[in-house]
């Protein structure tokens, strides 16, 4: 732990793998000073030969370095350096997951050709992906089948549409539909799936339309 991200890493590797550090914000600099500038994530080989090039080789003696002698050796990225040296680094964390899609898959007990059964379940599976839609607070652009018979034979079916809805019916309507292509063959059906992708958190009309781009 560390007032700012880079300092929490490099707090991180000094009781590996068991031990927590913490370092004050009042003891930052004291503490940071006699390690090697390696310590700092995102300095290379390259990078530290140049710093012992100018004489440099732990952090305190960077920062205790001219910004101006870092600048014309390293450009911009001297001002990141000489920040983290000095324990003066404000760079937020952020979370950078993005959610691709939603979807859920269910594999029956016993291999089936009842399209009844199948189609029940395909609107369970609906049922489950909407809410967790809802949940979110997301709209999708595609509807994805997934479809696999006896033996493993498996097979993925999509429409993509002209604008993102978070309506259920249009998962529904799209997955029976996709569903058509495959009612006829006599393989018996091991697993079926329902996904949506495309996925946005922006409100969306309340004017939906169906039709594929």
């Amino acid at each position: 732990m560390a007032p700012n991200k880079s300092a929490a890493k490099i707090a991180s590797d000094m009781q590996k793998p068991d031990g927590l550090t913490f370092i004050d914000e009042a003891k930052l600099r004291e503490t940071l000073a006699p390690l090697p500038v390696s310590k700092i994530s995102g300095i290379g080989h390259k990078t530290e030969q140049s710093l012992k090039e100018l004489g440099i080789s732990t952090i305190g003696e960077l920062a205790k370095c001219s910004p101006k002698i870092l600048f014309d050796r390293f450009g911009k990225s001297a001002v990141w350096l000489w920040a983290i040296a000095r324990g003066e680094e404000r760079v937020e964390v952020e979370e950078n997951f993005v959610m691709r899609s939603i979807g859920a898959e269910y594999t029956f007990e016993k291999d089936t050709n009842d399209w009844l059964l199948i189609d029940k379940e395909l609107v369970a599976l609906t049922d489950s992906v909407h809410r967790r839609l809802i949940e979110e607070k997301m709209s999708y652009g595609t509807v994805i089948l997934k479809i696999r018979f006896k033996g493993f034979e498996t097979y993925t079916r999509s429409k993509s549409l002209k604008f993102p809805t978070r309506e259920k019916e249009t998962i529904t309507d799209t997955i029976r539909a996709l569903c058509d292509e495959f009612r006829s063959n006599p393989k018996e059906v091991r697993l079926v799936g329902v996904r949506v992708s495309g996925l946005e958190s922006k409100p969306t009309s309340t004017i939906d339309s169906f039709a594929p781009r």
